[in-house]
């Protein structure tokens, strides 16, 4: 096999992994590569939408949440814990990331109800997540962990709108995924 069919073919996978960020493609593998495990390269587009290299099936189990409201919130859950992994350079193994998924869809009942800065309310989020405790994703301290941060951005009360959330939180994101992208 000459060069240009080995170009030609790396292009093709590239198409099939990266779509419409193909051009980005040694960038992407760079990073993929310096970090071994981290399965995601987010990338924030306008509105809520969410788009993943290789986890669709991330906003996909976002649109069976009926509230508009919920499901943006989800989505930008979602966003925000995989940013936190680049930003700290936390391996997100896709394990690690469906346990988020599953921490998020435990606490979906109680999205739209409470004050967050209630410690009743905040007790009762926290009892929420007990019971996944025993799938070893997470241990004590690191469900109090998530939960706080959930909490201090604001996202489990619905108190901040969409754009609010996008304002404040994805902004910065989106730049340190450009950053990453360089």
């Amino acid at each position: 096999m000459d060069i240009r069919q080995m170009q030609r073919k790396q292009k093709e996978a590239d198409e099939l992994k990266f779509g419409r960020y193909k051009d980005y493609a040694p960038q992407l593998r760079n990073v993929m590569k310096r970090r071994d495990k981290i399965k995601v390269a987010l990338l924030v587009e306008t509105g809520v939408m969410i788009k993943t290299l290789g986890w669709c099936e991330i906003w996909k189990e976002a649109q069976k949440i009926d509230q508009q409201a919920v499901k943006a919130s989800f989505a930008h859950c979602i966003a925000l814990i995989l940013a936190w992994g680049n930003i700290y350079s936390v391996v997100i193994s896709s394990e690690r990331l469906q346990g988020h998924i599953n921490f998020l869809m435990a606490l979906k009942p109680t999205f739209s109800k409470g004050n967050r800065e209630d410690p009743k309310h905040q007790a009762e989020l926290f009892a929420t997540v007990l019971a996944f405790l025993d799938d070893k994703h997470f241990d004590k301290n690191e469900v109090q962990g998530l939960l706080h941060q959930y909490i201090a951005f604001g996202i489990l009360s619905l108190r901040l709108t969409p754009e609010e959330i996008e304002k404040n939180y994805l902004e910065q994101t989106t730049k340190n995924i450009e950053a990453i992208l360089k």
